[in-house]
């Protein structure tokens, strides 16, 4: 027969009631008010942290720019590029700004998809808000076009990296001027795009290519219909020299206004419709090195202010950023 074993297992004791006990409101409170002043420490740091990875990524993609248009260059008998990216077509009333063919074939974006030198497309700058180039608008690609697309084109070519969110200087694009001496800026016209040997009265490291383009977000007028919706964009290109030498009249100071800060945290600012907070930029020189500037006077664009006999370029000390003729140095 087989005996049953029982197993008696010993009874829990019984706590008191009063002997249980958790947080208190104030404890909880506390514990709280610690995590707050925690990641309020933290959040900034890992936030500048964040921007300064970006601000380095934009400083390299600028340098695989610099690194094509010297390619180019010596693909291309000492040309930078073939132009801006601009579909629009050439004409008596406005030569200063416009392209040299359509812009799937022509200009710097395309010479360096077609050529196989880098894909701008796939180099947009982190931090600006906006991610397409204002000549993408289709009302601008077909105002007196090389060649018409429609916007299924349009996409089908930014799918491809026709696309950039970052300016290009006017130098890049244009070189300089055939003549200074016109009482218009619409009768300007340019040398053409640049080359090396254009750069004889100052030095390539001074000469600015492409840069980060000010972060003008809130302007309907300059949207994109994407994928997406409306987008803002950049402006395409630096307007050159618009501003006239003092004493002369000539033409001669570049208007760098279209570049500006896409980096950092500042005030934030409605003025002038610049509806942002950045604070510094980046920009790619011809001799292939990428500097970083501070918006020093806080104006959120990186332009000029006029004195007395000059003009002066507040955001680039020591005349590291020339503005004036390439070919002779004048308007330093």
């Amino acid at each position: 027969m087989i005996s049953q074993v029982r197993v008696y297992r010993r009874p829990l004791p019984i706590i008191p009631s009063k002997l249980v006990r958790g947080f208190t409101l104030i404890e909880l409170l506390v514990v709280i008010a610690i995590i707050a002043l925690l990641m309020g420490i933290l959040l900034p740091t890992l936030g500048a942290a964040k921007d300064t990875a970006q601000k380095l990524k934009c400083s390299a993609q600028l340098r695989q720019f610099g690194i094509a248009s010297l390619a180019y260059s010596l693909d291309n008998d000492g040309y930078y590029c073939s132009g801006p990216f601009d579909n629009r077509r050439r004409n008596n009333a406005n030569n200063l700004n416009r392209g040299y063919g359509a812009f799937d074939e022509a200009g710097w974006v395309a010479d360096f998809i077609n050529g196989e030198y880098c894909n701008p497309g796939n180099l947009l700058c982190p931090t600006n808000p906006a991610k397409y180039s204002q000549n993408l608008i289709l009302s601008r690609v077909n105002d007196s076009p090389y060649k018409a697309f429609t916007q299924e084109q349009v996409n089908e070519l930014i799918e491809r990296g026709f696309n950039t969110n970052y300016t290009q200087a006017w130098y890049m694009a244009q070189a300089g001027l055939k003549s200074r001496r016109v009482r218009l800026s619409g009768q300007l016209e340019p040398i053409g795009p640049l080359r090396d040997h254009y750069m004889v009265g100052v030095s390539p490291t001074r000469v600015p290519l492409i840069g980060d383009a000010r972060t003008d977000t809130l302007d309907a007028a300059e949207s994109i219909d994407s994928p997406d919706g409306p987008q803002p964009t950049v402006k395409a290109l630096s307007d050159g020299p618009l501003l006239r030498d003092p004493e002369t009249g000539e033409y001669g100071y570049q208007d760098y206004s279209d570049f500006g800060p896409a980096h950092g945290r500042g005030k934030f600012s409605l003025s002038g419709s610049k509806g942002h907070d950045r604070t510094t930029g980046n920009m790619l020189f011809a001799d292939g090195h990428v500097d970083g500037f501070k918006d020093t006077n806080g104006d959120k664009e990186f332009g000029a202010t006029r004195q007395s006999d000059r003009w002066v370029y507040d955001d680039f000390p020591n005349g590291i950023v020339f503005g004036g003729d390439i070919q002779s140095g004048k308007y330093n």
